[in-house]
């Protein structure tokens, strides 16, 4: 009876183990309110005119996206998107993000925790070949923010 049970299991595993195992692609692409949308690594002209300039970075317009604050993109050589940045603020529950985020991107790849007399600093982050991704949450004076960074790891 116990072999039975051992060679289900055993069955099972090696059926379902590299699912399992296997590191789940990044989201590089985010849809705006539109249709229209916004990846890592395309031509930052082609979607500018949704943009204004937020000193070394750009700014999505007001209205165009929900669930964040605002939305930032980085724009590298050749006018490559090399980042885009969600800031949250306050409004965004940063255990139930990273929760939902493990179910989505599957296991964390990493975790960095800084403290500081008045600055607590978290982050959680996903990796793949071609990109990353960080969920932020700080804390300074009492006062949390909660933000996300995915960024294209090819050296735009």
């Amino acid at each position: 009876m116990k072999t039975k049970f051992f060679i289900a299991v055993l069955i099972i595993a090696l059926a379902f183990g590299p699912v399992v195992g296997q590191q789940i692609e990044i989201f590089r692409t985010v849809t705006i309110n539109n249709g229209k949308s916004v990846s890592l690594g395309e031509d930052f002209s082609r979607i500018s005119d949704l943009f204004e300039s937020v000193g070394d970075m750009y700014g999505l317009k007001k209205g165009l996206y929900g669930g964040a604050e605002k939305i930032r993109v980085q724009v590298g050589d050749g006018q490559r998107i090399k980042a885009i940045h969600f800031i949250y603020g306050d409004k965004k529950d940063f255990r139930a993000s990273v929760k939902g985020y493990e179910l989505s991107l599957g296991k964390r790849t990493g975790e960095q925790n800084k403290n500081f007399s008045n600055l607590k600093f978290r982050k959680i982050f996903w990796e793949d070949t071609r990109t990353r991704f960080e969920m932020i949450e700080r804390e300074q004076n009492g006062k949390v923010s909660v933000s996300s960074i995915l960024f294209d790891k090819s050296g735009l």
